[in-house]
């Protein structure tokens, strides 16, 4: 049990590392396009386009981080995380696909 919860702590920190250094250079080419000086109308719309894009990407990064940094903050130290709708142990197998998850495959699904 101890060694599958290293691995999914492993994971969700090299996911976390991953999503912070893409967030980063989201958030770099985000600058360049909105220093870009005085572009052309067609160029300022497709800046506009390419911020609301960006913000948008932002936005769900921002929010898959601060899953990541939940399940990290909640990996049981004595075993494997477990489901938040129905309190049975999230399988191995899941939590390599989605190391963040919080429910198990049925309560996700709405089965409870």
């Amino acid at each position: 049990m101890n060694a599958t919860r290293e691995e999914t702590g492993r994971r969700l920190r090299q996911r976390w590392r991953a999503l912070l250094e893409l967030r980063r250079k989201h958030r770099d080419l985000l600058r360049e396009v909105t220093g870009a000086g005085a572009p052309e109308w067609v160029d300022r719309a497709m800046a506009l386009e390419e911020t609301r894009l960006l913000d948008a990407l932002d936005a769900r990064e921002a929010r898959a981080l601060e899953a990541l940094e939940r399940a990290l903050e909640h990996l049981p130290a004595d075993g494997l995380p477990r489901c938040e709708g129905c309190g049975a142990v999230i399988e191995p197998e899941r939590l390599q696909v989605v190391p963040e998850a919080r429910c198990c495959p049925w309560c996700m699904a709405g089965g409870r």
